[in-house]
């Protein structure tokens, strides 16, 4: 029998994103699933979505009423039943074989844990989708960048230091090298799967507010419980820009201070939660590199964008020093998460 999916869509203050989300699920090849909708907001127009496609689709809905993503997130892993779990964000189109390629990856290779998919950024223009997407090589050469010992195969990757890298986007690993599967730290979290096997009663972390770098965060479990985790860059997905994205903030002070104290914050997250072979002394030099990185960009940028993401690195670490004094427990994960949100929005 085909294996029973779960998938979780977190949604904010978003239902019109959603309806096009959800209109792309009921064209699946695959659709052995029941969507589990968590949902930040929850109003009427929220109300008549789910209401018109309950009559396609397996659906049901959790009203999240504090935190943010991976609250959300382990909201829906609490109800999820399927053997595998997928993940999708609100504003994330999926292709018609999409599921069907995350199935498949756990059917035909042994031993798969987490599956990433393709993530392609697209932008609607007049009721039409435009894909944006363009090969890039990322630099290898900084000793900073080596990949910690037991992910030297794998294209995305965790440097001994903490930081999350890659030998370049989805685009040129296709399009360049030729790679279709291959071994990763999983990639976006709009779009990848794991096997409910594998993960366990494991639930994320949730001194982030941004939720930065969850993905990693259960690849390293499933690595550490000896699963594989790959890319199948043939289980694509469109994810709409519509504004500032996680990674690309230029308007938001606050956001440019709180990503990149999040960076920092998961180094202490690994070592704390997974005892992680992560190198202090990396982290020390990555953190100065970083800050200087920072600084070489401020002509490119606004003067005060640098100096929060300078911020951001320093209020990272300190608040990570402070996570690994504590218990590890939930409640010692959102007093760093408030102290985090508090400290980088008084400064800003």
């Amino acid at each position: 029998m085909p294996p029973h999916v779960s998938i979780i869509i977190p949604s904010a203050y978003r239902p019109n994103l959603l309806r096009l989300t959800l209109n792309a699920l009921t064209k699946q090849t695959y659709m052995n699933f029941e969507c589990i909708l968590v949902i930040k907001g929850f109003n009427n127009s929220y109300s008549k979505i789910i209401r018109d496609f309950s009559k396609i689709l397996d659906i049901k809905v959790i009203q999240q009423e504090t935190g943010y993503v991976t609250t959300a997130i382990n909201m829906g892993l609490s109800q999820a039943k399927g053997k595998i779990i997928a993940f999708l964000d609100d504003d994330a189109i999926p292709q018609m074989k999409w599921l069907e390629k995350h199935v498949e990856t756990y059917e035909s290779i042994d031993k798969v844990g987490g599956v990433a998919g393709k993530v392609i950024e697209a932008k609607i223009n007049k009721n039409s989708i435009h894909t944006i997407n363009k090969p890039k090589m990322l630099k290898q050469k900084l000793f900073l960048l080596k990949p910690a010992d037991n992910l030297k195969n794998h294209l995305l990757y965790l440097t001994k230091g903490g930081l999350i890298h890659s030998y370049g986007n989805q685009e040129y690993l296709e399009k360049i090298l030729g790679i279709k599967i291959f071994p990763s730290l999983l990639w976006f979290g709009a779009n990848m799967s794991i096997l409910r096997e594998a993960l366990g009663d494991y639930t994320l972390n949730e001194a982030r507010m941004l939720g930065l770098h969850f993905e990693q965060e259960i690849a390293y479990l499933l690595l550490k419980k000896g699963y594989k985790t790959l890319c199948n860059l043939d289980a694509v997905v469109l994810h709409l820009i519509h504004g500032e994205t996680t990674s690309k903030f230029h308007k938001s002070l606050f956001k440019c201070a709180q990503f990149e104290a999040e960076k920092q914050l998961f180094y202490y997250i690994l070592k704390k939660n997974l005892n992680a072979n992560l190198s202090p002394m990396f982290k020390l030099v990555s953190s100065i590199a970083v800050a200087i990185r920072c600084l070489l960009k401020a002509k490119e940028e606004n003067p005060r964008a640098t100096l929060s993401r300078l911020f951001g690195v320093f209020t990272g670490n300190i608040t990570g020093l402070l996570y690994m004094l504590s218990d590890g427990s939930l409640e010692s994960q959102l007093k760093i998460r408030e102290s985090l949100i508090k400290v980088n929005s008084k400064f800003i």
